[in-house]
C-alpha cells in the first residue's frame, strides 16, 4: 500500500510539473506567432462587437442568452498584442489594453480601442498574469485565418461534431436510451448556443466533451484509475478556463464514471473521493504553479496578487461595483438558482419531470433508486451549492455564467431518475461487475 501511494504521489507531482513546463513552452510558442494578421482580425470583427454590445442578452426574457463578450474581447486584445520584450515574459506575463472610460464600453469600436493604449490613458496596457490563458494556443493560430465570427464556426461545429460522438458512445455501450434525455436537458439548460457564441463559456463545456468522449470511448469508467482522467482534467480546466463553471468538467463525466462502472456503492464513494481529490488538486496546483513561474521568471509580483484576488473572491462584502445588495450564502444561491425561473427553463425541467412520471405511470415501474450509485450522485449533485458557499462573491457578482455548474446537479439528478427505473441495458463489462 506504501510503495503504490508513493508511486501514484510521484505520478501525480510529475504530471503537475511536466504539464505546466508544456503549458509554458505552448504560450512561448503562440507568442512567436506573427501578429500583424492576427491584428487585422481583430480589428474585422469589432463591428460584430459593436452590433452585438458586450454583456446584451440575444433573447432578453432568457438569462442564459446574455453574451459576454467583454471577456472575449479581453482575450482577442491578448492575442492582438504587439509590444516590444520578449516572447516568453509576454506569454507569461498576458498584457492587454484595459479601456479605462466606463462610457466607452457602449461606443463603437470598443473592441479596435482595446488593441493599443491610448496617448490620453483612456486605454492603459494592463498585466492578467495570474490566469494561465492556454486558450492563446488556439485562438492565436485561428485569427491568423479568420475573425470571431470564424472562430464561432469552427467551435459550433466542434461542439456538434463531439456530442454526436458522445450519442454514438452512449448508443455502443447498450445505454443511450437511458441518458439521452437527463443529457440533452443538462445541455438544453447550459445553453449550446451561448457556448458556441462566446469564447469565455466554449472552454469549460469544450473540455467536459472531449473528458466524456474519453471516458466512453476508452471504458475508463471500469478502470482503477480512472482519478488520473480527472487529475488531467483539473489540470486542463486551470490551462484553459477563466473562473467560469469548472465543476461541469468534473460532474458530467464523474457520473458517467459511476452510472456505468458497475462497482458497488462503498467501490463508487471511494471512486467519488479520489476523482475530486485528484480534479482538485489538478486544479489548484496547475493554476499555483502558473503564479510561481511568472514571479520566477519576469519578477513580477503575481503570487502576491493572486491570492490577494483569492480572498477578493471567497469574501461576502465585495459588491460595491455590482449593485449587488446581499452576499450572504442563501442569497448567493438564489441568484443562481434564478437564472432557471424564465419559461423556457421551467418548461424543460418541469417537462422532463412529469414526462418521467407519466412513463413510470405507463410503463407500470416502480421507481428504486440504484444504491450503488445513489449516495455518491446526491455528493455530487450538492457540489455546486458547496461552491456558491466558498466563492461566495464570485458566484453572486457573476451568476449569469457560475449557474452553469448546477448542470452538475441537473445531470446527477437525471441520472438518478433514469437509473432508478431499471430501463436499458448497461455495458458488459460493467454487467460482469456487478
Amino acid at each position: 500500500m506504501a510503495k503504490k501511494l508513493l508511486k501514484n504521489t510521484v505520478f501525480i507531482l510529475s504530471a503537475v510539473i511536466l504539464s505546466a513546463i508544456l503549458g509554458t513552452a505552448l504560450l512561448f510558442a503562440a507568442y512567436l506567432l506573427p501578429v500583424d494578421g492576427i491584428r487585422e482580425h481583430v480589428r474585422d470583427s469589432s463591428p460584430v462587437y459593436d452590433m452585438e454590445g458586450l454583456t446584451n442578452l440575444y433573447v432578453p426574457w432568457l438569462t442564459s442568452t446574455r453574451m459576454d463578450n467583454y471577456t472575449d474581447s479581453i482575450m482577442l486584445s491578448e492575442a492582438a498584442y504587439k509590444g516590444n520584450g520578449k516572447a516568453l515574459n509576454k506569454a507569461l506575463l498576458s498584457p492587454y489594453c484595459y479601456v479605462t472610460d466606463p462610457e466607452a464600453y457602449a461606443k463603437s469600436g470598443y473592441l479596435i480601442r482595446m488593441l493599443d493604449p491610448s496617448e490620453e490613458n483612456s486605454t492603459i496596457l494592463v498585466s492578467y498574469s495570474r490566469y494561465w490563458h492556454g486558450y492563446l494556443i488556439l485562438i492565436k493560430p485561428l485569427l491568423m485565418v479568420t475573425g470571431i465570427t470564424g472562430i464561432r464556426i469552427v467551435n459550433a461545429v466542434f461542439q456538434t461534431l463531439m456530442f454526436v460522438l458522445i450519442l454514438l458512445e452512449l448508443h455502443k455501450a447498450g445505454v443511450l436510451r437511458r441518458f439521452i434525455l437527463p443529457l440533452l436537458v443538462t445541455i438544453l439548460l447550459v445553453n449550446p448556443v451561448s457556448t458556441a457564441l462566446n469564447m469565455q463559456f466554449a472552454c469549460i463545456y469544450n473540455i467536459t466533451l472531449v473528458l466524456s468522449f474519453i471516458l466512453l470511448h476508452f471504458k475508463l469508467y471500469s478502470s482503477e484509475n480512472l482519478w488520473k482522467l480527472f487529475l488531467a482534467a483539473g489540470i486542463s480546466v486551470a490551462y484553459f478556463d477563466f473562473l467560469t463553471y469548472p465543476l461541469m468538467s468534473l460532474g458530467i463525466p464523474l457520473i458517467f464514471a459511476l452510472a456505468l462502472g458497475g462497482f458497488s456503492s462503498k467501490d463508487n464513494l471511494i471512486r467519488t473521493v479520489t476523482s475530486c481529490f485528484a480534479w482538485g488538486f489538478g486544479y489548484a496546483s496547475m493554476w499555483v504553479s502558473k503564479w510561481i513561474i511568472c514571479d520566477l521568471v519576469t519578477g513580477s509580483n503575481t503570487v502576491t496578487n493572486a491570492v490577494n484576488q483569492v480572498l477578493v473572491r471567497t469574501v461576502t462584502n465585495a459588491y460595491e461595483e455590482t449593485g449587488i445588495e446581499s452576499g450572504n450564502v442563501i442569497d448567493v444561491i438564489g441568484y443562481n438558482l434564478e437564472v432557471f425561473r424564465d419559461p423556457l427553463s421551467l418548461c424543460i425541467i418541469s417537462g422532463s419531470v412529469l414526462g418521467f412520471v407519466i412513463f413510470l405511470i405507463a410503463k407500470k415501474i416502480r421507481f428504486r433508486p440504484d444504491e450503488s450509485v445513489l449516495i455518491p450522485l446526491l455528493l455530487i449533485a450538492l457540489m455546486p451549492f458547496a461552491w456558491y458557499v466558498v466563492l461566495s462573491n464570485h458566484s453572486a457578482i457573476h451568476f449569469w455564467m457560475t449557474y452553469r455548474n448546477m448542470a452538475v446537479t441537473i445531470f446527477a439528478a437525471g441520472v438518478i431518475m433514469a437509473c432508478g427505473t431499471g430501463t436499458g441495458s448497461t455495458d458488459k463489462a460493467a454487467k460482469d461487475k456487478r
